[in-house]
Parts: structure tokens; sequence; C-alpha cells
């Protein structure tokens, strides 16, 4: 059931990547100086398919094949795009994670982790008490991060050790989908990339040459602000459920 959820992640995740290229393409090619924007996109989108159907019919009987690849390719775009998207979003998460455990309502993962021993309790002191980022420390950044999954591993497995009579079902579910949305936001932040970059390559008349401004500083803006507020929308839910069940873990425990 497992690997089948996981499979089902990783072909959105790439099935949303390559539409967002396909939008990209789209975007480039347009060009809707006569007539309207439906047919201008109809009578677009029909020649990309006539073309594919004339590369389709040479090819003769590899049409089952040629599935088959394209579906790898989904996964495994699915895949790549779930272990870059940690990457890229972990200074977003490390600063939702540091901000939510400065406040004083959270003192008892203090407590929590001093009941570990000293070396996860300085994790947390200092994890709080450094920023994210300094110029003066550029190796700051990966310290945090580091911590920050210290913690965060250490909290889930102390609930998965703890919790026997709590249902975990809604923590499990938002922890997919904090790692989906990341994958889709990732997308999102791309596709802002080759926007930005490609601009140039647009054909003459078409929505991107016409629009050149808005198309390589507005829209890609828009789209990576939209992956960030996702991302981190999604993520600050996920630090308030595991607060939640970890606190009442934690007092399960001190009764």
């Amino acid at each position: 059931m497992k690997a089948a959820v996981r499979f089902a992640e990783y072909s959105l995740t790439g099935g949303f990547f390559w539409l967002n290229v396909f939008l990209l393409l789209t975007l480039l090619h347009l060009d809707a100086g006569q007539g309207t924007w439906t047919g201008a996109l109809l009578d677009l989108w029909s020649g990309w398919l006539r073309r594919l159907d004339e590369a389709l019919g040479r090819a003769g009987g590899l049409e089952a094949l040629i599935t088959t690849l394209a579906l790898l390719v989904v996964f495994a775009t699915g895949l790549l795009l779930d272990l870059l998207a940690p990457i890229f979003f972990a200074p977003f998460e490390v600063a939702a994670f540091r901000r939510f455990f400065h406040d004083p309502r959270q003192a008892w993962m203090d407590e929590l982790t001093r009941r570990q021993g000293d070396h996860l309790h300085r994790d947390l002191e200092d994890f709080l008490r450094e920023p994210v980022f300094s110029w003066r420390d550029p190796r700051l950044a990966g310290r945090q991060r580091h911590r920050y999954e210290r913690l965060r591993a250490f909290l889930l497995v102390h609930l998965y050790t703890h919790a026997a009579g709590t249902r975990l079902d809604e923590l499990l579910d938002q922890l997919r989908l904090v790692r989906t949305s990341r994958a889709l936001s990732l997308s999102l932040a791309l596709l802002a990339l080759f926007l930005a970059t490609l601009v140039g390559l647009a054909e003459e008349g078409s929505f991107a040459s016409r629009y050149a401004e808005a198309a390589t500083i507005l829209i890609p803006l828009g789209l990576f602000f939209l992956s960030v507020a996702i991302t981190r929308a999604t993520f600050q839910r996920l630090c308030l459920l595991l607060s939640a069940f970890a606190h009442h873990v934690c007092r399960n425990e001190n009764d």
C-alpha cells in the first residue's frame, strides 16, 4: 500500500512538472495576433498533435515502448523533485520551525530535550539562539539545517515510540502533504526560472515576446512567491500538528 501511495505521489508531481513545461512551451509559441486566444490555442495544440501522430506513425509498433518510457520519465521526474525539494526549501522550513519553537508556549520542548541528554538539548538552544543564515559565517546555514533535521527526527521518533495509544494518521497525512507540496512548489519555481531564462527564445509575435517584461519579471516572481507560500502554509500546519501530538505525549509522560 505504501509503495502504491509513493508511486502515485511521484507520478502526480512528475506529471505536474511536465504539465508546467507544456504550458511554458505554449506561452513561448502562442501567437494571438490573429483571431481569438481560444482559436490560437487550438491551432497551436492541433499542430503539435499532428506532428506527434506523424512521429508515432513513422515509429511503427513502438507505441507501447514510447508509452512505457513516458511513464518512466514522469515517475523519475517526480522522484528527482522529491529529492531536490528539501534542499531548495530548507531555509524556509528552518526559519518556520525556529520561529514556531521560539514561542514561549512551546517551552515544553526545552524540558523534553533536556531529558534526552545534553547533546540534543544544546542543539535546541543553539538552534533557537543563532539566526538561520549569517553573511559572516556562511556555514551557519548548514549547521542550522542539521540541527533542525535532528530535532524534527527526534520529535517524530519520540511520537512513534511513545504514542502507542494515539492515532497519528492525521500527522502522517500532513507529512505526505508537505512532501508532495514541496515537489509541486519546486515545479512552479523551476517554471519561473525557465520562463525568465527562455523568454528570449520566444517566437516573434508570441505572447512571451509581446509581454517580455511581464514574462521575465512579474510572472516568474509571482510563481516563485506562490511556491514559497504553498510550502510555508503546509509546513506551518505540520509544525502545529507535530507540536500538539508531542505536547500531548510529553504531558502523559509527566503524569
